[in-house]
């Protein structure tokens, strides 16, 4: 499962014209799934991709306050 970041560079997800990601493959908006420590699955219900998404608050967070892994 590689990252949203990594997928949207790669043009694999993009954003519409509300900014919500969707999958460039079949055009659907992606769904968010399973809040955890740092961030979010993100998957698209047509085609079953998934992506991670990390929460950039938590992240900077724990990196401010040397907690990084």
């Amino acid at each position: 499962m590689n990252s949203v970041e990594r997928a949207i560079r790669a043009g694999v997800v993009g954003t519409d014209t509300e900014e919500r990601l969707v999958c460039q493959d079949c055009g659907m908006p992606l769904e968010t799934h399973d809040h955890d420590r740092v961030g979010w699955r993100r998957s698209c219900p047509n085609c079953g991709r998934m992506w991670k998404q990390v929460h950039e608050t938590e992240t900077a967070t724990r990196t401010a306050t040397g907690d990084a892994e």
